[in-house]
């Protein structure tokens, strides 16, 4: 391994893709000796204010000796970057469109010997947020995107009715990235669904990861998040068929629900893997093709599914 110190990383994105930057400089805070562990690591994000509140909320900032430093997310990163390369300092871009179609980690082989995957499935906020044995689940439908599940008040009205024991929480952010005025048309008058007001985004975020247990999202930063934590995920997915889209975002194909599927086929593998927490080992697509006597034959259980 090379005596190296990085002090730069840069990433222009939402909470989710900086994240991953934060992932990578765990990584290499894992392979460095004490000495260099001491030293600073600049992460300079181009994003918005309420993204770097909430970034700078995290514990494992301070504990991976990061310094962040914000810029507007309309400034150029490129010309920041190049900029940084002209002083002869030390400059790794985590923006993840950037660094998988720029080879960024061909380039750097010799320095790390990890991959863009490695990057992604790093769990490092694990230790950060213990397991939760609450039996809440949190619906995270916010997203930059458009793709909120055009099924949405189906689904959850069927996952209250097929899990009455759990709790299913929503929180009403009608402002999300460079959406506004965000109309979730959600109509379900279950006693197990709860719909709060967003209040603060950094008490919010800490909320949700701590009090809950499960989580039901769609393509958004808490996703990314939730992963890294270690949380148990469904993510109802309108872009997962797309390789350059799965290569740059997703960490793996178990947590994923294609969204065209019907809502209660989705709540069926919702169900299925909340009462029997082994099969989230499975790629959810695949459990929602086979019935119950297939998944217990094809899986050898000598029980039957709950």
């Amino acid at each position: 391994m090379q005596n190296f110190s990085p002090t730069h990383v840069v990433c222009a994105d939402g909470i989710g893709g900086i994240m991953y930057a934060v992932s990578f400089i765990d990584l290499l805070r894992k392979f460095q000796d004490d000495k260099l562990r001491k030293k600073l690591i600049y992460l300079d994000v181009f994003c918005s204010q309420d993204v770097y509140r909430l970034l700078k909320s995290f514990e494992c900032i301070n504990k991976l000796n990061i310094e962040v430093n914000k810029f507007s997310d309309l400034d150029n990163h490129i010309d920041y970057i190049l900029n940084l390369e002209k002083q002869k300092v030390a400059v790794y871009n985590l923006t993840p469109n950037d660094c998988v179609s720029k080879n960024f980690f061909d380039n750097n082989n010799d320095f790390f010997g990890f991959t863009w995957q490695t990057v992604k499935e790093n769990k490092f906020l694990l230790e950060y947020y213990p397991f939760c044995v609450k039996k809440n689940v949190f619906l995270g439908f916010q997203s930059s995107q458009e793709n909120i599940y055009p099924e949405l008040s189906d689904l959850i009205n069927n996952l209250c009715d097929l899990l009455p024991d759990y709790n299913f929480d929503f929180i009403n952010v009608n402002k999300w990235a460079n959406k506004q005025n965000i109309n979730y048309n959600i109509n379900c008058k279950k006693e197990n669904y709860n719909e709060f007001e967003a209040e603060d985004i950094v008490r919010d975020f800490h909320w949700i990861l701590n009090d809950h247990s499960y989580f039901i999202t769609t393509d958004n930063g808490l996703s990314n998040i939730a992963y890294f934590a270690g949380k148990n995920r469904f993510l109802i997915d309108m872009r997962s068929h797309n390789p350059a889209f799965f290569l740059r975002w997703r960490q793996n194909y178990c947590d994923i629900i294609p969204s065209f599927m019907d809502n209660r086929d989705i709540a069926r593998i919702i169900y299925l893997c909340i009462k029997n927490p082994e099969l989230n080992g499975i790629p959810k697509r695949a459990l929602g093709t086979m019935s119950d006597n297939e998944i217990e034959r094809s899986l050898l259980y000598k029980k039957p599914l709950k």
